[in-house]
């Protein structure tokens, strides 16, 4: 399938390095090229080896991750998010947190909040901070989770810690009940 010859292409070395803004060549699509193929018809093995095999090649996904970090097309803005999160450097969290204002109003705002809290960078707490607003217990554990590995938890605003312990106890409690109905043999 063309699919899987696209997969193939882009895990092998390239002859040369090249930048996002390169023409293709035939031994390795850049980047860009590789996310324009998926849509929402793509299946789950290959938007995983495109993960897998874009997460290998941060200097463009860097350069390139930008323009799909509007949320506008939802399945290329996961690709890049779930991409992003396998990068080691610093600048991952800095391109998320560039672009929480449209995340936030997209249907990627739930995952842009597990890749921060994945990456845990304590560099995004201002931004998260200034996005979270009362009644989003999600973003307040994510806020309090990567301050508590920071070390600065106590320092948090306390309706933020408030709402992030609230959250906890009811994640606590459900994982509770859900173990005590596999105990007696229930169907979760």
């Amino acid at each position: 399938s063309s699919a899987q010859d696209l997969l193939e292409s882009i895990r092998q070395p390239a002859a040369h390095t090249r930048t996002a803004v390169q023409p293709a060549n035939e031994e390795r699509p850049c980047v860009a090229e590789v996310l324009e193929r998926i849509d929402e018809d793509s299946p789950d093995d290959d938007i995983e080896s495109a993960i897998a095999a874009l997460a290998e090649r941060p200097d463009e996904l860097r350069a390139t991750a930008h323009a799909y970090l509007d949320g506008k097309e939802h399945d290329r803005t996961l690709v890049v998010l779930h991409t992003i999160e396998r990068q080691p450097y610093p600048w991952a969290a800095e391109l998320i947190v560039d672009h929480l204002d449209g995340l936030f109003v997209s249907r990627n705002d739930g995952t842009a909040l597990e890749v921060l809290e994945e990456l845990a960078d304590p560099a995004s707490l201002p931004a998260l901070l200034a996005e979270w607003r009362p009644g989003e217990p999600a973003c307040a554990r994510i806020i309090h989770f990567i301050a508590s590995v920071a070390g600065t938890a106590s320092d948090l605003p306390p309706d933020v810690r408030r709402e992030a312990e609230t959250r906890l106890f009811h994640e606590v409690e459900f994982i509770r009940e859900l173990g005590a109905s596999v105990a007696r043999g229930e169907e979760p």
